[in-house]
């Protein structure tokens, strides 16, 4: 018997007990916090994004006009094969790209980015908790979990490489912008059409940090139950998809399977560890159960 599994058992021992169940209730995904914090991920982040790239969406016309006449001049006194001198309006384009970025260091920073993640992945916690309690109760009668030692430095490791990731999207979408502009710039591009492609780049940029919020709780979802679990004194884990077409055939395949705590499968790892995994792990009682026939 493991130290944790003594622990369990002492608690069961002094804490009075319901009827068990014979099926563990399922955890509930959490879809409405998934949802919320890409709602805040995307407050945070596209706002000031456009405030920072508005003085150089409002100079564009003037810089593709500008650059325009200087090929047309250079074709008429040099001949239409002449080198391009569209340097300046290039130039124009990366200092006006530094100052947004300027804006945006200034408007999405490292300690607001820190809170938004820190909250939820209070929220995220706070509500796995429930869900695991629900499974503790109907296989031994009572909640056993007292402790959420292991769930500190797992917070600590979301806010981390949260600020790292939503930090990127804004900075990928200003480079990708500058791209487009100097690119238009030097190729004649019509407004209209450099407009188009400017919107699609930001499309693309929100619908990547809502893709990186909905990975993330999911993902810590996955690890704090599994160290919940594991707290227990719990071993083993069944595995258990969403059980929808939306299932990777190679999670389909794990369903209902046993693994070890804290190792899970050897490619998938643990449920939640995979890009947008909905599945998640229901703890096996057995050896608890086990030892608490024996009291």
């Amino acid at each position: 018997m493991t130290p944790r599994q003594a622990l369990s058992l002492a608690l069961l021992r002094a804490m009075p007990r319901r009827p068990r169940k014979r099926r563990l209730p399922r955890q509930i995904p959490a879809k409405l916090i998934e949802a919320e914090y890409a709602r805040a991920v995307v407050a945070l982040v596209m706002p000031p994004l456009r405030r920072a790239l508005a003085p150089l969406l409002e100079a564009l016309p003037h810089l593709l006009a500008s650059a325009a006449d200087a090929r047309q001049d250079v074709e008429i006194v040099n001949g239409a094969d002449a080198p391009r001198h569209d340097a300046g309006e290039g130039r124009r384009v990366h200092e006006m790209v530094a100052v947004a970025q300027d804006v945006l260091d200034g408007a999405i920073t490292q300690e607001g980015i820190e809170r938004l993640a820190a909250e939820f992945a209070r929220k995220t916690s706070t509500y796995q908790r429930v869900q695991i309690a629900r499974q503790t109760r109907a296989a031994l009668g009572t909640d056993v979990l007292v402790t959420d030692r292991a769930v500190a430095p797992l917070v600590e490791g979301f806010v981390a490489e949260n600020v790292a990731l939503i930090k990127d999207v804004p900075a990928k979408i200003l480079g990708q912008v500058e791209q487009a502009v100097t690119r238009g710039v030097a190729n004649a591009a019509l407004h209209k059409d450099l407009a188009v492609e400017i919107r699609g780049i930001m499309r693309i940029g929100e619908k990547r940090a809502r893709f990186i919020a909905r990975d993330q709780v999911g993902k810590f979802y996955g690890v704090v139950n599994d160290a919940r679990i594991r707290s227990m004194g719990v071993d083993e884990f069944e595995w258990a998809t969403s059980h929808d077409e939306r299932v990777r055939p190679a999670h389909r395949a794990l369903d209902g399977r046993r693994f070890k705590v804290g190792i899970g499968h050897e490619t998938e790892g643990i449920p939640g560890a995979a890009i947008l995994c909905r599945c998640h792990e229901i703890p096996v009682f057995d050896s608890l159960l086990a030892e608490l026939d024996k009291l």
